[in-house]
């Protein structure tokens, strides 16, 4: 029923990452310990290296204008080196320097007498993105050309019978390089935030005469801003 196609091509992501932090053990009681702690976590998105990157403006889309990189781009499509391609020159998202990431734990004896123990714990852990989200723009034009060609009318042995311009392929890759019609772009929402996961942990153990222990745990997490992705089109 479709058809897709590209060039073969090539995405470098190259990201830098910066992680610190402290952390301190308190023994409040004799019977009661807390852990604390806290992590910085910036986000630095992953840079494209080769300028393989494209951004989509809807302003510029609605106001007609066209790439200075490439002349054919049609309008909204920019790249790195035009003036509306997007935060950080050669970047797709935005930096985030204030991703911290708290984490608190207590041991209580609440008896005193080595019996019983209650555990909890809470952290906040940052994700970072994989190669794997910008897969797709080194494919599509103008680095790779990939297009997607829905109900072909000559279907798979001859897909672009009817297709406009006719057979985009081989593909040549240039400043001049055709933008053909049902071209696949992929562009990040400059804004994006990064995902992560709360977890959270509750858990006592009593012991029973001297051989048995009984022990239940709650464990508990979950994950705020997983990356989705929409057809703008």
């Amino acid at each position: 029923s479709s058809i897709n196609q590209n060039a073969p091509n090539r995405t470098f992501p190259q990201t830098w990452y910066l992680g610190l932090y402290g952390q301190d053990a308190w023994k409040v009681r004799r019977n009661l310990t807390v852990s604390y702690g806290l992590r910085w976590e910036p986000a630095f998105p992953s840079q494209l290296r080769q300028n393989v990157n494209t951004h989509f403006d809807m302003t510029g889309f609605l106001n007609g204008i066209v790439s200075k990189q490439f002349v054919n781009a049609p309008p909204g499509i920019y790249f790195p080196g035009d003036p509306l391609f997007g935060p950080n020159g050669s970047a797709s998202i935005n930096k985030n320097w204030k991703q911290f990431a708290p984490r608190l734990g207590i041991v209580w004896d609440p008896t005193g007498n080595g019996s019983t123990v209650i555990r909890a714990g809470y952290g906040i852990f940052y994700d970072q993105t994989s190669a794997e989200l910008y897969a797709q723009i080194g494919q599509g034009p103008p680095w790779g050309g990939k297009v997607t060609v829905n109900t072909p009318a000559g279907g798979i042995a001859n897909p672009y019978s009817t297709f406009p311009g006719g057979d985009p392929f081989p593909f040549n890759f240039s400043s001049a390089t055709t933008f053909p019609a049902g071209g696949t772009f992929q562009s990040f929402n400059a804004d994006t935030k990064y995902p992560y996961v709360q977890q959270w942990n509750v858990g006592i153990q009593k012991q029973l005469g001297k051989d048995w222990l009984a022990s239940a745990s709650y464990l508990g997490n979950e994950v705020t801003h997983i990356y989705g992705q929409r057809e703008i089109n």
